[in-house]
């Protein structure tokens, strides 16, 4: 693993515009760990503030608190910096969406103008589309292309989620950033939406057929069928013909759907409105008449 030198992680500290007290105390674990009283030193931070600072950093998970067991002063720690960065990240991420969701959701009275829209980005870019719409929407209904695996089947060992991502990159390209980081951001994302949400999957049966050796592989069709009766809210459904060759993902005000070209520029198609997602709806229901639940066929 790469090792970030000192300046690099201060210029990362200075970019998240926090307080200045918080980026001081930051700035100071950057070199070893430490107690409060050896930040009260290297720090212009009060005695007063100091703790509060120090529980507000570790809430946001830019920090850790290690307390000795011979009852010596605590111990803060900003090691090893990119998984706590990553946490901040990912909390930042999820409170933000939360927070555009509930004004969101207030607005749910008013007219809601049907409107269309391409994006033009990255992978990475699509990605955080994604993570968004997991965030902000109540409900979600995804209906995959004709090769996609629902994430919900191996998303939440993180081993074997890595392991089955790879699987997939090596058979065909994916629409997913290939970053480890961004990997984990997006399946955060999925994994909470699965906890609360009504979430409901169409696939093709030559998806799950081709990758059903790979998921049996990693006993995840086991695995599969406890997920789906520990997750009721969740429904997996698998339709014989389905040849779409994008994934179209929409909830009560969104439509998403990436567009991945071998020769042409990647974009991302965003449509909202009431009108729209209420066809998308009809649209979702035909495939869904000739579609089987999931564990139909894995108990076989």
């Amino acid at each position: 693993m790469l090792n970030l030198s000192m300046s690099t992680k201060s210029s990362i500290i200075d970019s998240l515009e926090l307080p200045q007290n918080h980026t001081d105390l930051l700035l100071a674990l950057t070199s070893h760990d430490c107690t409060a009283q050896q930040l009260l030193k290297k720090t212009k931070v009060s005695n007063g503030r100091i703790y509060r600072i120090l529980s507000e950093l570790e809430s946001l998970g830019l920090v850790s608190k290690n307390v000795p067991e011979t009852r010596g002063q605590a111990v803060y720690s900003l090691n090893p910096f990119a998984d706590h960065l990553h946490t901040y990240l990912q909390n930042t991420f999820r409170t933000q969406s939360q927070k555009i969701s509930s004004i969101i959701n207030s607005l749910d009275n008013l007219d809601h103008p049907d409107t269309i829209q391409v994006v033009h980005g990255s992978k990475a870019d699509f990605d955080h589309h994604i993570e968004s719409f997991l965030y902000q929407s109540t409900w979600l209904k995804i209906l995959h292309k004709h090769t996609s695996l629902p994430w919900f089947l191996y998303c939440f060992d993180e081993d074997h989620f890595f392991k089955i991502r790879a699987a997939i990159s090596h058979s065909r390209p994916t629409g997913s950033s290939s970053l480890k980081a961004e990997l984990l951001l997006k399946r955060q994302a999925y994994i909470d939406a699965y906890q609360d949400k009504t979430v409901e999957h169409i696939m093709s049966r030559a998806a799950l057929t081709e990758y059903l050796a790979v998921l049996k592989k990693h006993d995840l069709k086991n695995d599969t069928l406890g997920q789906l009766k520990a997750h009721p809210n969740v429904k997996i459904y698998v339709i014989d013909k389905l040849h779409s060759p994008f994934s179209t993902y929409f909830s009560e005000h969104t439509v998403i759907q990436p567009l991945f070209f071998p020769t042409r520029t990647d974009r991302l198609l965003l449509l909202e409105g009431k009108e729209i997602t209420a066809t998308y709806q009809d649209y979702f229901a035909k495939y869904l008449e000739d579609s089987t639940p999931i564990q139909t066929i894995l108990s076989k």
